[in-house]
């Protein structure tokens, strides 16, 4: 008996490892653009559109590249199939920067939303219906995409990370993965 149920838990397990992202390959993988344009200091060219204690807001456009922008709209479309989550529109997007008085700084996420409107009611005041978010984790040279989706309404939450050569580790976040370089290939 403890046999199958350790046979179990071994598939279950299996099931988990990382996996190949193979259903997207019309999203861009780099382009002309940096990811981010930032300048000096890795700061944003432009200035932000909210200022709060620990993070700056900034519109995605002119700072996320166009092909960056198309890659993770693409990947969380792909995560929101794969969990069953209510596919939302992400057509407006906004890039929180941790600020200097952030313990992560330097850490930017890109934050989607289906319109203006829940973009207003999520940042300004805090009432997340649905979470779409992306960390980008700077790790063994290279730019982790820890995915972040929630639904409030079922109370349901996933988390994926994503690897700069494209490796899926499901059920995680880039900051619990693996640091060895191999895990980055």
């Amino acid at each position: 008996m403890h046999k199958f149920f350790a046979l179990v838990l071994a598939c279950l397990l299996w099931g988990v490892q990382a996996k190949e992202i193979k259903s997207m390959p019309s999203a861009p993988t780099s382009g002309d653009q940096a990811m981010l344009l930032l300048g000096e200091n890795n700061l944003p060219l432009t200035e932000p559109v909210r200022h709060e204690i620990k993070l700056d807001y900034y519109d995605c456009k002119g700072l996320v590249g166009d092909w960056f922008l198309e890659l993770l709209q693409s990947e969380m479309h792909y995560f929101e199939q794969q969990t069953s989550l209510k596919k939302i529109s992400l057509k407006t997007c906004i890039v929180g920067a941790a600020s200097d008085r952030n313990v992560k700084q330097g850490k930017y996420t890109v934050y989607f939303y289906d319109s203006d409107a829940q973009l207003n009611n999520c940042i300004i005041k805090k009432q997340c219906a649905n979470t779409r978010n992306v960390a980008l984790v700077p790790k063994n040279g290279g730019v982790y995409r820890s995915y972040f989706l929630s639904d409030r309404d079922t109370y349901r939450f996933h988390q994926h990370c994503v690897t700069p050569l494209g490796k899926w580790h499901a059920n995680t976040t880039c900051y619990t993965i693996d640091n060895s370089p191999q895990d980055s290939r």
